[in-house]
């Protein structure tokens, strides 16, 4: 009887230990971050190993951020790679991207990060040793970074003044009516240091009429108020602006001035509904990035800020 209750014992414990087994491959299966692209194992031909990490609704951006750091990687011993969620309802946050980054342990980390963002364990491989940080478009002072590459959010609103201006610009004379939209709920710092900037910016034109419009009222004065020039401070507000300028047969009527990029931004920029685009020079912000990188990693220095610049694009279509 009591060989029996053992091996009914030993039964039991083996099934247990299975059991428990099998939950924490499931654990360790789901907690790693589902990814579009994972990292391979480090290319043995170069020396140095690169991530580039964002959110997916930053996924062209980077994209396009990668081009100009493997362009700028030719001067350089490294492969470079591109690590974000594959969709916007995937569950990863942005500090499990980080987690799995630093699990990889690369020699540097690229990334695209909300502007509160502060991540919950050091940055740091199995040696303990810090892994250089750069960020692209959102400061974080309290991060840990060896450098920052973004727009000055002043300069920015300032720049969209002047090219409202010149197209109000009659005969030398700005004038007109300008309604400056934001049809998003965007609580940011940057954002709201754009607003204040660009509008600011726009009053010093005594003979531009400026109309500030927020989420509550923007739908409503557009659809009834005739104004020669919309202004959008960002991609979200600019391609609803562009769909409710189609809805209303208002195109080619009113002008838009909008920012950001993508498929949707270029097909009514070329379609003439946006009369303007301004956006990001990512190629060249994902060169910088690579540049103070191996600064760092070279000299243990870098420019700690770095301008990103602008590309303006205008649509053939009068």
């Amino acid at each position: 009887m009591k060989f029996e209750k053992l091996n009914v014992q030993r039964i039991v414990f083996v099934f247990l230990i299975f059991i428990l087994l099998f939950i924490f491959i499931i654990y360790v299966c789901f907690s790693l971050p589902r990814i579009t692209q994972r990292p391979t194992i480090k290319d043995s031909s170069k020396s140095h190993h690169v991530l580039i990490i964002g959110e997916a609704q930053n996924k062209s951006f980077l994209q396009r951020v990668l081009t100009g750091a493997k362009e700028a990687s030719e001067n350089y011993d490294c492969v470079i790679e591109l690590l974000v969620p594959k969709s916007y309802a995937a569950e990863e946050s942005i500090d499990s991207l980080f987690e799995y980054a630093t699990f990889i342990e690369p020699d540097g980390i690229i990334a695209c990060i909300p502007e509160t963002f502060f991540p919950s364990e050091p940055l740091v491989n199995s040696k303990g040793k810090a892994i250089p940080l750069i960020t692209l478009s959102n400061y974080n002072a309290e991060l840990e970074q060896v450098a920052y590459i973004g727009t000055n959010q002043s300069e920015l609103g300032r720049k969209i003044a002047l090219e409202g201006a010149s197209y109000l610009s009659k005969g030398g004379k700005a004038q007109g009516s300008v309604a400056v939209v934001s049809l998003t709920h965007d609580f940011r710092v940057n954002y709201s240091t754009l607003m204040n900037s660009l509008t600011n910016s726009l009053l010093k034109y005594k003979d531009i009429q400026t109309s500030v419009l927020d989420y509550a009222n923007g739908r409503e004065f557009l659809a009834k108020e005739d104004i020669d020039l919309i202004i959008c401070p960002s991609s979200e507000d600019t391609i609803k602006v562009a769909q409710l300028v189609t809805e209303l047969h208002k195109e080619g009527k009113v002008g838009i001035i909008g920012f950001g990029s993508g498929e949707i931004l270029e097909t009514y920029l070329q379609k003439g509904t946006i009369t303007e685009l301004l956006s990001i020079d990512c190629e060249s912000m994902g060169k910088s990035a690579i540049n103070e990188l191996f600064s760092y990693l070279n000299t243990g220095y870098a420019n700690s800020y770095v301008m990103s610049g602008l590309e303006i694009k205008r649509s053939e279509k009068k």
